[in-house]
C-alpha cells in the first residue's frame, strides 16, 4: 500500500561500500612500524599484516585482500613499513597468479 520499495529490497540491490576509517589504517601502520623498528622477525610482521587484513575482509564482506591492501599501502609513510606490504601484495598475487583462486588464507 506504501507505493516504494521496502528497506530489504533496496538493500538487496545495493552494495553498500565501506572505506577503511583513517584511524584503523594508521593503527595498523603504526603497529606495523613499531614491529619494525623493535626488529621483530619479517615473518612474524609480515603475518600481523596478513592476520589483520585477512580479519578485516572477513569482517566487511565488501572488501578483497587487495583492496585493502592497497589502501594500507596508500597511508605508509615509513619506508619498511611499506615494504612490507609490498612484499605481501607480491606474495599474494604470486599466490593468485599459481592457485587460479583467492587463496588469501595461505598468503602469509
Amino acid at each position: 500500500m506504501g507505493g516504494g520499495k521496502t528497506i530489504s529490497e533496496h538493500q538487496k540491490s545495493e552494495l553498500i561500500r565501506l572505506v577503511p576509517h583513517p584511524r584503523t589504517l594508521r593503527k595498523a601502520r603504526e603497529q606495523v612500524k613499531y614491529m619494525v623498528i623493535d626488529g621483530l622477525s619479517a615473518r612474524r610482521t609480515r603475518n600481523y599484516l596478513h592476520r589483520w587484513i585477512a580479519w578485516w575482509v572477513g569482517t566487511s564482506k565488501t572488501w578483497v585482500y587487495q583492496e585493502l591492501l592497497q589502501c594500507f599501502m596508500d597511508v605508509c609513510w615509513h619506508k619498511q613499513t611499506a615494504d612490507y606490504a609490498v612484499g605481501l601484495y607480491q606474495l599474494h598475487l604470486k599466490t593468485l597468479c599459481t592457485t587460479g583462486t583467492d587463496s588469501s588464507a595461505r598468503a602469509a
